[in-house]
């Protein structure tokens, strides 16, 4: 059962504790990078804002405001540890993506007396005498691309890796963690030449953690080595990938809401004076159903009067605490971690004394129990 009054309070206190931003302060927004499709929805004013917001949030977390158990959102993550869960239900992808740019994190040992992986769970790769296949001399020597999965049941995965180049890729498997040893290499398939699809048959096991590389080859040449793009695919039945629970988990920036757009569950109408709206998080935006709390960051726009936004589990009791402040006419943003009741919902209060006002939500990260 999910409880959320605790996490509810304790989010009134963060935001209640966050330090005010005066409208003269500047914040350097020089290395903030916003996707195009994001920019594009936003007028100047409002991308200003959403940048400075992530700006103080980064800072925020370098400040130390993460805890240890959680994944620092700003840790690349084309590397192994710090790959972050690819979820939802089977199949996965196919996702192009490249190893192109990535660096060259884990190289396993070469094919001296043909090695294989001994991880424990059962996996069939290919080449060499081994069923998980042998280690070829330059395998792993290249940029490489990791993604992290978990199942919630037992169940096979066909995971898939097709070059959309010509460039020769190996497919690897690992279990826990990612290093140079065999010991934590689950399987391999790195039989193709260049251009050629690579697969592997992983007997999964609930709630481990495995990382899908994808690794360029070079055959005793110095790193990096080759690189290139490729499609990736997971398929499977009797399970779905999950996040692992207790910890935040980060998705790429996400707009969940904009009442600016036509009528919907996520669109228009503006949220209307002295009344609350709910919305739906979980399924949308890759928020998966698990989901107790998100990440958000909102912003409001072309309000009729001055007024706060309140944020709050749908069937709990509207917080004393705002989320966000605000003048007429005024454009302004605020972040913060904020509740779902047992459905995944929230609700926002139009905390003002007439009219109507606009509403912008981007979803950056969620928990789960």
């Amino acid at each position: 059962m999910k409880t959320m009054g605790g996490l509810g309070l304790f989010c009134s206190f963060a935001l209640l504790s966050a330090p005010a931003v005066r409208a003269e302060e500047r914040i350097d927004t020089s290395h903030i990078r916003v996707k195009k499709a994001i920019a594009d929805t936003m007028t100047p004013e409002q991308l200003q804002a959403y940048k400075e917001r992530l700006a103080r949030n980064l800072a925020s977390r370098r400040g130390g405001g993460w805890t240890a158990a959680a994944v620092n959102p700003d840790t690349p993550s084309d590397t192994c540890p710090a790959a972050t869960y690819e979820i939802g239900t089977l199949p996965f992808g196919p996702v192009s993506d490249t190893t192109v740019g990535m660096t060259d994190d884990y190289d396993l040992p070469d094919a001296v007396g043909s090695p294989s992986c001994t991880a424990s769970t059962p996996c069939t790769g290919a080449g060499g005498a081994s069923p998980r296949g042998a280690i070829y001399t330059g395998t792993g020597v290249g940029p490489d691309r990791a993604y992290r999965i978990r199942t919630d049941a037992d169940c096979d995965l066909t995971i898939g890796m097709d070059p959309t180049a010509s460039d020769d890729l190996a497919l690897m498997v690992y279990q826990a963690t990612c290093s140079d040893s065999l010991s934590d290499c689950v399987c391999v398939d790195d039989t193709g030449v260049g251009g050629t699809a690579e697969s592997v048959l992983l007997n999964a096991v609930a709630a481990t953690d495995y990382f899908v590389l994808v690794d360029g080859y070079s055959s005793g040449a110095a790193p990096p080595g080759p690189a290139g793009p490729f499609d990736l695919t997971i398929t499977g039945t009797g399970c779905n990938l999950v996040p692992i629970p207790g910890v935040y988990h980060t998705i790429t920036p996400c707009r969940l809401i904009d009442t600016r757009n036509p009528d919907g569950p996520l669109g228009g109408p503006a949220l209307v004076a002295a009344a609350n709206r709910t919305f739906q998080a979980t399924g949308n935006c890759g928020v998966p159903a698990t989901a107790t709390a998100v990440f958000l960051n909102i912003t409001v726009a072309s309000s009729s009067a001055g007024g706060n936004l309140r944020v709050f589990p749908t069937g709990t009791a509207v917080p004393t605490v705002s989320a966000l402040n605000y003048s007429a006419g005024q454009t302004r943003g605020n972040n913060g971690i904020f509740g779902l009741d047992a459905t995944g919902q929230f609700d926002i209060r139009c905390a003002q004394a007439s009219g109507s006002a606009h509403v912008i939500v981007d979803v950056a990260g969620f928990f789960v129990e």
